[in-house]
């Protein structure tokens, strides 16, 4: 079942920019890590201006795949949090959490429902009728 729309992914990618930058310091995250977690702040904040969905500015990438960079994003901070942070007791919890967020964003996030719309209003626009 696909209980997040469109717009309401929307919102939480912001938020998840927010808290991405946030979390260095709320925290506590290493120096080397923290400039990781910047970096995908930033990189997350790219792909949601340039998606097209209601929350996109520039709308140039498709919300489907937009879902394929979050699925790989996700799963691949979990394999991180297993084998590259697999011994560091302070940033594989986090990087486990914010992997497993991302993830769970994706599985009921309905990314046709946008794919749906947009075709409906193209059938719509080339079957016009004259009276």
């Amino acid at each position: 079942m696909k209980i997040i729309t469109p717009a309401m992914h929307g919102i939480l990618d912001y938020l998840l920019v927010v808290f991405l930058w946030a979390s260095p310091t709320l925290f506590v995250i290493p120096n080397e890590i923290a400039g990781y977690v910047y970096a995908l702040g930033f990189i997350h904040l790219l792909l949601t201006a340039t998606t097209d969905y209601t929350s996109g500015i520039f709308k140039f990438i498709s919300f489907k795949i937009h879902g394929y960079i979050e699925l790989a994003v996700g799963a691949g901070l979990v394999i991180l949090a297993f084998t590259y942070f697999a011994y560091d007791e302070r940033d594989k919890p986090f990087i486990l959490g914010l992997g497993v967020a991302i993830l769970i964003i994706f599985i009921f996030s309905d990314y046709n429902e946008i794919a749906t719309s947009r075709l409906t209003a193209a059938r719509m626009k080339g079957s016009k009728t004259t009276v």
